[in-house]
C-alpha cells in the first residue's frame, strides 16, 4: 500500500498541528507523500480560512520542509480552493471543496456546527434538508470547472450532521448526489469521501 495524504490541514488555519509535526508523524508511518492545503481565502467566511499573509507564510513553510526533508519524503503544497473564493495560483494542487451555499444573498456554511445546520434548514429552507442538499450538490457538481480542482474535496460534506439531526438520505438526496457524480466522473479527478 502506498501511503499519502494531500489534504493535511496545519495551525495556518484549523488544523491544530505544525506542518513539521505532520511530516514527523508521516515519515513515522513511512508516508511516501504528504501534502499540506490551507483554506483559501474568503471574506464573508473568517472562521477557517487564511487571511492572504498567512497564505504567504504558509507557502514559506512549505517550502522550507520541502528543502529540509528531500529525500525523506514528497512534500507538495496545496490549496483548498473554495468554491467561493478567488482562484488561486502557484500551488502544487488544488482540492476544489464547497462548505458553502448561497440563499438569498447570503452564503451559508454547511458544516459549522449541527445547531448552524439545522437553522439554515429551519430558516432559509422551511425545514427542507433535501433542498438544501439539492443546492450544494449543483455547486459540487460544478466544482471542477469554477476552481480548477485536481481533487474533488469532501464530495458529502453536506451529510457532515444530517444522521445526528435525523435528516435521512431520500431519494432527492440520493439523486442529487447522483447527478453531480455523473458530472464530475468523466473528469477523472479522485473524490473525498
Amino acid at each position: 500500500m502506498i501511503k499519502t495524504n494531500f489534504h493535511t490541514h496545519t495551525h495556518f488555519c484549523d488544523g491544530k498541528n505544525t506542518a513539521e509535526e505532520g511530516v514527523i508523524s508521516a515519515l513515522s508511518k513511512n508516508f511516501t507523500a504528504l501534502g499540506f492545503s490551507i483554506h483559501s481565502f474568503l471574506e464573508e467566511d473568517t472562521d477557517i480560512v487564511a487571511s492572504p499573509q498567512c497564505i504567504e507564510d504558509y507557502r514559506i513553510e512549505i517550502a522550507r520542509l520541502k528543502s529540509k526533508y528531500d529525500g525523506k519524503i514528497d512534500i507538495l503544497c496545496g490549496i483548498e480552493q473554495d468554491y467561493f473564493s478567488e482562484k488561486s495560483l502557484g500551488f502544487d494542487y488544488i482540492i476544489g471543496s464547497v462548505h458553502n451555499v448561497q440563499k438569498n444573498g447570503k452564503l451559508l456554511p454547511v458544516d459549522v456546527s449541527k445547531e448552524f445546520t439545522k437553522q439554515i434548514v429551519d430558516e432559509f429552507y422551511n425545514g427542507d434538508f433535501d433542498a438544501l442538499a439539492e443546492d450544494y450538490f449543483l455547486l459540487v457538481a460544478d466544482v471542477v470547472s469554477r476552481t480548477n480542482a485536481n481533487i474533488i474535496g469532501h464530495f458529502d460534506l453536506v451529510s457532515k450532521y444530517s444522521e445526528q439531526l435525523n435528516f435521512g438520505q431520500s431519494e432527492r438526496y440520493i439523486n442529487a448526489a447522483k447527478t453531480a457524480i455523473q458530472k464530475l466522473v468523466p473528469l477523472n479527478k479522485p473524490f473525498e469521501i
